[in-house]
């Protein structure tokens, strides 16, 4: 079984009597717990580097923690991080913490001519029911989110950093209580995190803060076939260097001359169980690993891959190592300043329209990147169903274009804001 550094550390802790402002109980499992009326989790040891103290005070940080039960089986453990204080979830909660058997691609995949079909808006609401009765079993969790809420209040942000291979939306927790019920990503401005494979930061904090007034230059590749099947182009709203292939893009990505505000793809992407058969327009995992990216690296770009699958968790069983690969983290290892991507396949109308909202509020005023994205999920879930009795056609569409809002993530740090100067 994985060992947990904090818990092990909080463990072998001396047992306190009552302190200020928290005092530390053992439950019979031996873990350590917070009373029910103290703050919100047990102080961090001092021993311990403690990442919220690194964030804003109205951010919280949720790591989901690969483990394995006494006979091998993966599970995951979640532990949260908010104002030098840090939860667990308990011991019934974690019973519930495997991996999903209905995994969100599964359920809906939107092959061309099929996103509005009968079976797709079928399998959308099975998948929305599916993820309504899973959220309801996470009660340690949600009881821990309430009271991020009742501290913070609608200020309230919340980093999500996930390097398992669940493949969870967290996007799409849904939070039940004794008000109405509210989906996480469409009430919190939601940012992912994901492990760096560079040696040099592999260990650090080192998302970077200040506000990014970038170049009015664009580069961007757009695979035709998806333009012509929408009618929409990101070049309708903005001035850009077109590459005509994604070969062509990388390629001018690979020269440290050249700076960019905004590297934008917009293309099919294929998820896949190895880094070879893991692509984006066709180039796999493999091939991105060989790049080194450098106008990324000297221009600290936004990258926004507008494709299936682009941070669709990767782990490749050849490697041996259970590292967390995508597309998402290849550009962040190489100093892109924050990349927008996905975590399933989305319609071709969806990608479209993101992404010229996007560049019209970079244009205008600038773009908070997690309340951009937490503002789209809140707009498609006021549309949804009450409940899923005797749905009209166009309440399961409600459903199906919040299923894939939600699938749009944010990685970066929480306070960066985007902004594009007008071009002259």
């Amino acid at each position: 079984m994985t060992d947990n550094p904090v818990v092990n550390r909080l463990k072998n802790m001396p047992s306190p009597g009552r302190l200020a402002p928290v005092a530390a109980e053992r439950t019979g499992h031996g873990r350590v717990q917070a009373p029910a009326e103290e703050p919100i989790g047990i102080p961090v040891p001092a021993a311990r580097p403690d990442l919220s103290r690194r964030l804003p005070d109205d951010v919280a940080l949720l790591k989901v923690i690969a483990t394995e039960d006494a006979h091998g089986r993966p599970r995951f453990r979640l532990e949260g991080y908010f104002r030098g204080r840090v939860w667990t979830g308990d011991e019934a909660d974690e019973a519930g913490h495997v991996k999903p058997r209905m995994a969100i691609d599964d359920a809906l995949r939107a092959r061309p001519g099929e996103v509005g079909s009968d079976a797709a808006l079928t399998a959308a609401v099975e998948y929305y029911e599916f993820i309504m009765a899973w959220s309801s079993t996470k009660h340690s969790l949600r009881s821990w989110l309430t009271r991020l809420q009742d501290a913070a209040g609608s200020s309230l942000r919340l980093v999500i950093w996930d390097d398992t291979d669940a493949g969870i939306p967290w996007e799409l927790y849904r939070i039940t209580g004794d008000g109405p019920p509210v989906w996480l990503g469409a009430a919190f401005q939601v940012t992912r995190w994901t492990t760096i494979h560079d040696t040099g930061r592999h260990a650090q904090f080192s998302a970077s803060a200040e506000p990014r007034q970038s170049g009015a230059e664009i580069i961007c590749y757009e695979d035709q076939a998806l333009v012509r099947e929408t009618g929409l182009s990101i070049r309708s709203v903005a001035a850009c260097s077109v590459m005509d292939t994604l070969v062509g893009l990388l390629r001018m990505l690979e020269s440290e001359a050249r700076h960019f505000g905004l590297v934008y793809v917009r293309a099919h992407g294929r998820h896949g169980d190895t880094l070879h058969s893991a692509t984006l327009d066709g180039i796999s995992l493999a091939k991105f690993e060989t790049l080194q990216l450098r106008a990324v690296r000297a221009s600290g770009s936004l990258v926004l891959l507008n494709a299936c699958n682009s941070a669709r968790p990767v782990f490749d069983p050849a490697l041996g190592d259970h590292a967390n690969r995508n597309f998402a983290e290849i550009f962040l290892r190489h100093r892109a300043r924050a990349v927008v991507a996905t975590i399933g396949e989305v319609p071709t109308s969806t990608s479209a329209a993101l992404a010229r909202s996007l560049i019209a509020q970079a244009r205008s005023r600038g773009v908070r990147l997690p309340e951009f994205l937490r503002d789209r999920r809140a707009r498609a879930a006021r549309d949804l169903p009450a409940d899923t009795l005797d749905l009209e056609p166009g309440e399961q569409e409600a459903i199906q274009d919040f299923l894939y809002a939600s699938r749009y993530v944010y990685f970066g740090h929480p306070d960066t804001v985007f902004m594009l100067e007008e071009p002259t």
